[in-house]
């Protein structure tokens, strides 16, 4: 395989190769050594002027600039107890380095259309972006770089940035495993599989192992403590999901964060009401205060976005404010949802900080009515007629006023099954719903007109 002569080495990780001009460096005679049927740097020389581009971003680089998800992988190798760079990219090519379901090793082994051999294994999403590179959205090839694979757990976010904070800022953000399958899987739990630096945590309220539903997610929190990478680029971290199926592959998450930038620091960069009866409110408080060393504006904050109306905003220092150095500011959201639906929107203020312009914090939360599971006709009442209300439903004339109060049984999903656990309840004794229940579960089917519980 020829590789272009004018590629500087991968990782700023050890001293330069001494190698006659035009001659491959040592790793990369080894990388070849270890995947010699891969065409992928081949392919990425052609595709882009530069076979560096395999792991450096298109716009140039020296041995400090980042790269990608599969090069920063094999930098936190190296710098976690691995002797060299060879054992640093064995060790690499067993896990999934950019979160799509497929190791790297996999990733550069698979043939491709015409001929070729081998997906770029450090790039997310199905077009190649680079979220560790400087250029956020740079695509390298234009191609698709992933392969397809089939996960019984899939993440959702599939890459988790939490972008450029404050140093010390504590960011944390929602996460979920979602199973995939058409089958029942069981969780064995979430681990991190390799980070770079120790600020990533999670924190995930089951209770292990966990059976997931098909179409079932799972939610834990991922918190970012903002700090200064050192010698990495960014803080990267590897999470995965073990399934009790030893036959099914491990899924992976990329988390990265950039951390000591910008003068004024949130107490949150993202506030999520969770679920909230419809008509009632929840409030949350978020503290921005000043880090630096000079006094700083603030301009009025605005909630923008299709969500919008479903947020108020409660703020003592409109117009504007300004903040000494190591003073705050206390904003309070109020999420009021007026019917059923989930409402994203954007807290956003205005700065005179250079580094930090625009502030924006994320707000998302989602309004629910209160059911009785069962109360197929919302009568307010259990009897036989709920029973003859789901098979109407199923086999007459589909009913989509309150799905919810026809799902008897709460397993997601309307089925004759629902009918016979109501006929249960009624003559068999078995244990009925929870009356006017606000169900949080992913399984919740919705209920747009409303029920008895609204009164």
């Amino acid at each position: 395989m020829r590789i272009a002569s004018r590629c500087l080495p991968w990782l700023a990780l050890q001293a330069l190769f001494a190698v006659p001009l035009g001659a491959k460096p040592e790793y990369l005679q080894y990388w070849q050594t270890r995947y010699p049927a891969s065409t992928l740097p081949e392919r990425v020389g052609r595709a882009t002027g530069s076979s560096c581009r395999l792991c450096h971003p298109r716009t140039g680089f020296s041995w400090d600039d980042p790269g990608n998800a599969y090069r920063e992988m094999i930098h936190a190798y190296m710098h976690g107890g691995k002797p060299g760079i060879q054992a640093a990219i064995d060790a690499a090519g067993a896990l999934d380095s950019d979160g799509d379901g497929v190791p790297s090793s996999v990733e550069i082994l698979t043939p491709r259309p015409g001929g070729e051999v081998g997906y770029h294994p450090g790039l997310v999403g199905e077009r190649g972006i680079d979220p560790t590179s400087a250029t956020r959205d740079e695509v390298v090839t234009g191609q698709p770089e992933t392969p397809p694979a089939s996960r019984s757990f899939v993440f959702d976010p599939p890459a988790l940035d939490f972008g450029s904070v404050a140093l010390g800022q504590r960011v944390l953000l929602e996460l979920k495993v979602r199973n995939a399958s058409p089958v029942r899987q069981t969780l064995v739990g979430l681990r991190f599989a390799l980070v770079n630096s120790s600020v990533f945590s999670f924190d995930a309220p089951h209770r292990y192992p966990l059976p997931l539903e098909p179409g079932e997610a799972a939610s834990c929190t991922v918190e970012y403590v903002g700090s200064n990478p050192g010698y990495f680029y960014r803080s990267l971290a590897w999470l995965e999901a073990v399934s009790a199926d030893p036959g099914q592959p491990v899924s992976t998450v990329l988390l990265s964060g950039l951390g000591g930038f910008g003068p004024f620091s949130l107490s949150a960069s993202m506030v999520h009401f969770d679920v909230i009866e419809v008509g009632a409110s929840a409030r949350r408080s978020i503290l921005l205060t000043n880090t630096g060393g000079t006094p700083l504006t603030v301009g009025e904050p605005r909630i923008e976005g299709q969500g919008a109306d479903a947020f108020r905003l409660r703020w003592s220092g409109a117009p504007s404010v300004t903040l000494e150095p190591r003073t705050m500011t206390i904003l309070e959201v109020t999420f009021e949802p007026a019917g059923e639906r989930k409402a994203e929107a954007y807290l956003r203020l205005d700065t005179d900080a250079p580094a930090q312009p625009e502030i924006a914090i994320h707000l998302s939360g989602e309004g629910r009515r209160r059911v009785t599971p069962g109360d197929a006709n919302r009568d307010g009442e259990l009897d036989v007629s709920d029973a003859v209300k789901v098979l109407i439903a199923l086999f007459v004339a589909a009913d989509a006023a309150c799905p919810e109060a026809l799902d008897a049984d709460e397993d997601g999903r309307i089925l004759v099954s629902d009918a016979v656990h109501l006929l249960r309840v009624l003559f068999l004794g078995t244990p009925g719903p929870t009356a006017c229940a606000l169900d949080p579960s992913p399984r919740y089917l919705g209920c747009p007109e409303g029920s008895p519980c609204d009164v």
